[in-house]
């Protein structure tokens, strides 16, 4: 059973949603402070709890789902101006398919929601870092 807590009192959450999404996707860029690292803490550690039940029960998935999904990564060299458009253009892609999330007759019959991360971030010397990293 899950439990919140609220004014230092824990409360049952039996299938309850005290909350309700505002927005197709969240972003807190534009915050700062210590408030906002354990945002983007907390968040990391759901993605990651996702994609490894996912990896989990890829073997559950129709052939073509698994032929479908993509996990991997790139590294680019680029300036902070051409980060922000690589963005915008990724959102633009996304955004073609936004009104389905709305409007279910929008569909495919086939289709199926799916998470797409937006993670993109500098390089930074680590204490794991190889000697090429920055």
């Amino acid at each position: 059973m899950r439990t919140r807590t609220r004014q230092g009192r824990r409360h049952s959450c039996k299938g309850e949603k005290p909350w309700r999404a505002t927005a197709q996707y969240t972003d807190w860029r534009n915050a700062d402070g210590e408030a906002a690292d354990a945002l983007s803490t907390a968040m990391a550690e759901r993605y990651f709890e996702h994609m490894t039940h996912a990896i989990d029960t890829r073997h559950q998935l129709p052939a073509e789902w698994r032929q479908a999904e993509w996990f991997g990564d790139d590294v680019v060299y680029l300036t902070a101006a051409e980060l922000t458009e690589v963005g915008k253009r990724f959102s633009e892609i996304l955004g073609s398919y936004a009104e389905r999330l709305d409007d279910p007759s929008l569909r495919p019959q086939d289709a199926a929601p799916v998470t797409m991360l937006r993670i993109a971030i500098r390089r930074r010397k680590t204490t794991t870092s190889q000697p090429d990293e920055l």
